[in-house]
């Protein structure tokens, strides 16, 4: 074998996978001369970058004694689509791989779909009812049923259930919730376990239904009593002398 020319791909990359995984079969680049001979040739890096998204793992690798850059853990971070993985190294030339397909990643954070409605009646439920959509780190919407989403307002109290499971979809759909407090302007924050949680939209709260009487302005607290009269005195008489 000659002096290495090129790069080519003795071992492809998965064909699909998910975003932020490691492919299940790792891609592995040898050297090869101009009449594509293998080359033997150890410690030439070869860097891997994918066409779209981000590289996971470690993006370069050196040859082996065999000319080989065999990778480990690489895999791509990006939204639902096509790619591939380019391999250079210096001057020589450089090679893509086979078509890779990627899919939405495990969940990561929660995304708000439909926020709820930015007006409502202190102890109402919404009018419109928030959906809560699993994503992933590349905002892919996830698929996965049975995750448990937990709402709970910025102030005052939650009116209707806190907890809701997602769907087949990954959706969170809440019915029936709403914020009983003050009048004011409140928010109200969806969780996860270990996911990053979301906040809602600002939501300003009205007066609710009428539900009780309250004094206004007190009667007074003490009895009205009769104005005194002044009283009058007769000088007191001498009596009368005798002539």
């Amino acid at each position: 074998a000659g002096s290495a020319t090129k790069l080519v791909i003795t071992t492809q990359p998965s064909t699909s996978a998910q975003s932020g995984a490691a492919f299940g079969t790792q891609p592995v680049i040898q050297l090869q001369d101009a009449a594509s001979n293998n080359v033997s040739q150890s410690g030439v890096s070869v860097t891997a970058a994918p066409s779209g998204g981000s590289l996971v793992g470690t993006g370069t690798v050196t040859t082996n004694a065999s000319g080989q850059a065999v990778f480990s853990g690489v895999g791509i971070t990006a939204t639902v689509g096509s790619y591939t993985l380019n391999f250079t190294s210096g001057s020589l030339t450089g090679i893509a791989s086979n078509s890779i397909s990627i899919s939405a990643g495990a969940a990561t954070k929660l995304f708000i779909s439909t926020q709820p409605s930015s007006s409502a009646q202190s102890g109402l439920a919404f009018g419109t009812q928030p959906v809560v959509q699993l994503r992933d780190a590349a905002n892919n919407n996830v698929s996965q049923s049975g995750v448990n989403v937990t709402v709970a307002p910025s102030g005052g109290s939650l009116v209707g259930s806190a907890t809701v499971a997602t769907n087949a979809s990954g959706q969170a759909v809440f019915s029936g919730v709403g914020i009983s407090g003050t009048v004011g302007s409140y928010t109200v924050n969806f969780t996860s376990g270990s996911l990053t949680g979301a906040t809602s939209n600002s939501i300003s709260l009205t007066p609710g239904n009428a539900t009780q009487l309250v004094f206004v302005t007190q009667p007074s607290n003490t009895n009205a009593t009769r104005p005194s009269r002044p009283r009058f005195r007769w000088p007191s008489r001498t009596p009368l002398e005798t002539p």
